[in-house]
């Protein structure tokens, strides 16, 4: 709901989530519809910062990664597949583990390799997240999240593929939410 209102403009829209975890709905301004249960960083979270730390550390330790960008993860991170798994499995906030591997990849958002990666991810969740709304079409998305800010060439080119109109990109909400309370429920009290 905090999401919605913050990327309300004063029309319908689909909000989407794209920070540590990733969702999408549609706001009218009133009510919220979700079409999709989320499901959750193993099997979901499509475009998400968890999504992209497993898709970064399973190019690495599958060695698809160029040979500049190995060895600059191996000399940041020294990371190797025992410590991988222990946190993976044995710690309650293992999206959040996978999504610190995303700084990687924002500093060096403008690789070719990086480049296409996000894309592909970013292409991944509107096709999972945002197609299954009807209103996709007609409405803008409005985004909110770290990922979507970072990323938001890679998200509009996306977006585009799929002839859908990206409207805000909001990185913290709190501003935003801020001013929707201002106009839209204040003016009602």
């Amino acid at each position: 709901m905090a999401a919605a209102y913050a990327a309300y403009r004063g029309v319908p829209a689909i909000v989407c989530i794209l920070g540590t975890g990733s969702n999408a709905c549609y706001f009218d301004g009133e009510n919220v519809k979700t079409e999709l249960p989320s499901l959750g960083f193993l099997i979901g979270d499509e475009g998400s910062g968890s999504a992209l730390g497993k898709q970064l550390v399973r190019h690495y330790f599958m060695k698809k990664l160029p040979p500049d960008l190995h060895q600059q993860f191996t000399e940041i991170y020294q990371l190797n597949i025992d410590e991988l798994l222990k946190n993976m499995y044995h710690n309650p906030r293992a999206n959040a583990y996978m999504a610190d591997f995303t700084r990687f990849i924002v500093d060096r958002k403008t690789h070719p390799y990086f480049q296409n990666f996000i894309y592909k991810e970013l292409k991944n969740f509107l096709e999972f997240q945002v197609m299954p709304y009807e209103e996709c079409r007609e409405s803008e998305i409005n985004f909110i999240g770290s990922i979507a800010y970072f990323f938001e060439d890679s998200l509009r080119a996306a977006a585009s593929d799929f002839h859908f109109k990206i409207g805000t990109v909001v990185q913290r909400p709190i501003e935003s939410l801020v001013n929707y309370h201002r106009d839209y429920i204040i003016p009602k009290l």
